[in-house]
């Protein structure tokens, strides 16, 4: 997703094909902040619309899901999905995580993060691992706080990288990465997953691999490197 010009890009044979734009209509982009993916389809969350718009794999428009509540837009900036399909969104605003069943256009309140001292605003990457426990990235206390399905905390890790960005779940632990390639397993050691010095714009782990992306291109490597 290129957030700035508003687009999306599909990688197919070794080439990226962009597709999208700034546009209005349910399609459109105007403010895209966060994606996400479930079951091959794609969920973009446009803050300044209080909506996730999803898309299929080819980016053809399925659905426009709206993420307000009854007092308002919730400017939501940060998104993840669990296993069975929920979404949930982080409000600034609110400082709150609410959540959205595709199916249906009700939104529930899940988490007040207000009860936690210095989350105010902090909350910079969402990601659901093993049994749908929830990982938050907080990056302005550089730590990561960890949840259960039903949202009560179980631990809090510290992270020792500077200007923590991406949160991923690997294998029965979470990898933490910033955007010059510094990383850390909770608890561990960090160390240098990238060395060219060429900044990370997004991560994602699939089947095995680390998919990395640059500003000019898509890195692959082995799971197994950062064992």
């Amino acid at each position: 997703m290129d957030s700035e010009r508003r687009r999306l890009g599909r990688w197919i044979d070794d080439s990226v094909h962009v597709e999208g734009g700034y546009g209005v209509g349910d399609a459109g982009l105007f403010d895209p902040v966060d994606m996400a993916s479930h079951h091959l389809d794609i969920f973009i969350l446009g803050r300044s619309e209080n909506r996730i718009s999803r898309f299929d794999p080819q980016l053809n428009f399925i659905q426009s899901i709206p993420v307000s509540n009854e007092d308002g837009g919730l400017f939501p900036t940060v998104m993840g999905i669990n296993s069975r399909g929920w979404i949930y969104v982080y409000s600034p605003e609110k400082n709150e995580i609410y959540r959205v069943d595709v199916h249906s256009i009700g939104l529930d309140r899940f988490m007040d993060l207000n009860t936690l001292s210095g989350t105010e605003n902090c909350v910079s990457a969402m990601r659901f691992g093993r049994n749908d426990r929830l990982a938050l990235l907080l990056d302005c206390v550089s730590e990561v706080h960890l949840f259960t399905r039903s949202g009560k905390l179980e631990r809090r890790f510290r992270i020792e990288i500077e200007d923590p960005e991406f949160i991923l779940p690997i294998k029965k632990s979470w990898l933490i990465l910033n955007q010059k390639g510094d990383a850390q397993i909770l608890g561990e050691t960090p160390f240098a997953l990238m060395k060219n010095g060429v900044p990370i714009q997004d991560v994602m782990i699939d089947e095995g691999f680390f998919n990395i992306l640059t500003d000019s291109e898509l890195i692959i490597l082995d799971i197994d490197v950062v064992r």
